[in-house]
């Protein structure tokens, strides 16, 4: 459990650092809103992961999930 905790909490550092490279390199906004966003959702998932671990993770399953789909529509 606390792995996995560890876990949402990198990836929620690693989708905001994500979107403001996106801003950086490309001038993209909609990179940076997006990292924003799912870091955001990320790290509540941590927060619900302190009350229900089985929520928390879910939450972050579906989002690690749905960008996983996003990138793999769009870069195939």
């Amino acid at each position: 459990v606390q792995v996995g905790m560890a876990a949402l909490l990198i990836h929620a550092v690693i989708l905001l650092a994500g979107g403001a490279a996106g801003q950086a390199k490309a001038g993209s906004r909609a990179s940076l809103v997006a990292g924003t966003v799912s870091s955001m959702l990320q790290g509540f998932a941590f927060l619900l992961s302190l009350i229900d671990f089985r929520v928390g993770f879910g939450l972050g399953a579906c989002v690690a999930l749905a960008l996983a789909g996003f990138f793999a529509f769009r870069y195939t």
